[in-house]
């Protein structure tokens, strides 16, 4: 098994370098995972699939059925990404799980503004560390090809709070609302 959590998140870059980083190097996680003989990749892809702040304006709540339409080049390179491993999926038999990850920090806080106040969008999806150990660790029994959203159970989700247990069969514990200053 191949934990893909590699690739490049900066938005800054231009095309080719998140290109070459972001999908020829996810291309090169599943030449190698056929050459092993590796029987699933768990990828690292993103909400920024979605145009994210639209649907948050619409109160629309992300699911997997939420059609995938980046709204910057970061979020079109981790969809092809996903499309990558499809494809590896139905072509060589690898179990594949995209994991649509909402925003993690390595404070496991949810992201703040330049006046340190938490942005409400972040807090919407924000996922916590130890939320996604529990979908890590129920990704690795997932079976087949999976693409899942993930955050945690904010007060005001971008994800459908459901999908999560629907999908992987996980129960959230966490939520943004602690950070909400009253």
């Amino acid at each position: 098994m191949v934990i893909h959590l590699a690739g490049e998140k900066r938005n800054n870059l231009d095309w080719e370098d998140l290109f070459k980083l972001n999908v020829h190097g996810t291309r090169n996680v599943y030449e190698a995972a056929v050459r092993e003989k590796v029987k699933k990749v768990i990828f690292a892809s993103t909400l920024h699939i979605h145009q994210m702040r639209k649907l948050f304006k619409s109160n629309k709540k992300i699911s997997e059925k939420t059609p995938a339409v980046s709204s910057n080049a970061y979020g079109l390179s981790k969809i092809l990404g996903e499309r990558i491993g499809e494809d590896y999926h139905v072509n060589y038999g690898i179990g594949v799980v995209n994991l649509r990850l909402g925003s993690v920090t390595e404070d496991g806080l949810p992201l703040r503004n330049k006046d340190g106040n938490y942005r409400e969008i972040a807090m919407a999806h924000w996922i916590s560390n130890i939320d996604l150990m529990k979908i890590m660790n129920a990704s690795l029994k997932a079976e087949g090809l999976i693409t899942v959203p993930c955050t945690s159970a904010n007060k005001k989700p971008l994800v459908d709070p459901k999908c999560v247990k629907r999908i992987l069969g996980v129960n959230l514990s966490s939520s943004s609302e602690k950070y909400i200053k009253s």
